[in-house]
């Protein structure tokens, strides 16, 4: 018996090394959905579209019908003016699209990246009487 003692030792080490590898290699992908990474901001990329098709935009307080004066205006405005009316921060970047199935109407904002997470937020909505989606992306 005592011949296996090095034999043990060599399997008990084994074991163990490749066990804490294992616990190393997954912990990252535990802790991923509590990272803080600012590039994915969903509350704020929604409730963004939400302001822009039931208060900013609309013809009379109509929610999701929008008045064409008032989108013609708002994609002609200043990078500040759009993230004050939209409580956006200065550390995000945006982009909002307003198109219909033929053409797109107007755009703000940044262009949207390649290869990086967005988070993206649309509403249909009705744009001289006719259907539209307003999208919002954020990163």
């Amino acid at each position: 018996m005592r011949a296996q003692t090095t034999l043990d030792f060599l399997i008990g080490t084994t074991i163990f090394l490749l066990t804490v590898s294992m616990v190393i290699g997954m912990v990252p992908g535990i802790l991923d959905p509590f990272a803080l990474d600012r590039s994915s901001a969903p509350v704020e990329t929604n409730r963004a579209a939400t302001i822009l098709a039931t208060d900013e935009l609309v013809v009379d307080g109509s929610p999701y019908a929008l008045d064409t004066s008032t989108v013609e205006t708002f994609f002609n405005e200043s990078d500040d003016t759009v993230r004050s009316r939209l409580a956006l921060g200065s550390d995000v970047s945006y982009n909002i699209t307003l198109e219909t199935e033929n053409e797109t109407i107007g755009t703000t904002g940044d262009p949207v990246p390649n290869g990086r997470s967005i988070t993206s937020a649309w509403r249909v909505v009705s744009y001289d009487g006719e259907q539209a989606k307003l999208r919002v992306r954020t990163w």
